[in-house]
């Protein structure tokens, strides 16, 4: 299917929900339900156009940086995690205000394996590598954290807890386990 310009495959299976899936090398894949119509799918990715523009930009970026092997040079990590604290820190007080919780601190790091966390004092921690993927997932990486200070674990009052902010972010956690690594290797400094 071609979309404004965009090849896309649609891949069909028995789910019950419709997600789009943005592949680092730039590929789209909308994944839909058997019974939703070509027309619902074009429907739904026209909704989502300025989306995917974003994210295929963010991945032309990052290539155009070397992505693809050279890791990005110190001073170039310096001003990603200069970036993504500007960024982060108000979306970090927004939703610390809707959640009614106060994080006690803020860092910005170059991790390796994670892509943010949480200590039992209320900081909360945040790769700079979150700055290469989509919006609504850096905003699902910081409501996952801050929901941390009412949950310190993963049990169902947490996914609660992370749903009442983000209905939809088991499609945003498996967009993460099948892309977030290949952004981590791409980029992280040995």
């Amino acid at each position: 299917m071609i979309i404004e310009n965009m090849e896309i495959t649609v891949i069909k299976s028995a789910r019950k929900t419709v997600a789009i899936q943005i592949k680092p090398d730039g590929k789209i894949y909308v994944r839909a339900p058997f019974d939703m119509t070509d027309s619902e799918v074009r429907d739904f990715v026209s909704e989502k156009t300025d989306w995917i523009k974003k994210t295929l930009r963010k991945f032309e970026d990052l290539e155009k940086r070397g992505g693809n092997n050279i890791p990005l040079t110190q001073q170039q990590l310096n001003e990603l995690k200069q970036k993504a604290f500007v960024y982060i820190e108000p979306k970090l007080k927004k939703y610390a205000a809707l959640l009614g919780v106060e994080p006690a601190k803020l860092t910005v790091r170059n991790q390796k394996t994670c892509w943010g966390s949480c200590s039992k004092n209320g900081n909360i921690s945040i790769n700079c590598f979150v700055m290469l993927m989509p919006e609504e997932v850096i905003e699902y990486i910081i409501v996952h954290e801050l929901c941390h200070l009412k949950e310190m674990n993963h049990s169902k009052k947490f996914w609660l807890e992370v749903e009442k902010i983000i209905p939809h972010y088991k499609n945003i956690r498996k967009w993460l386990k099948e892309n977030g690594s290949q952004i981590m290797m791409k980029n992280v400094r040995q």
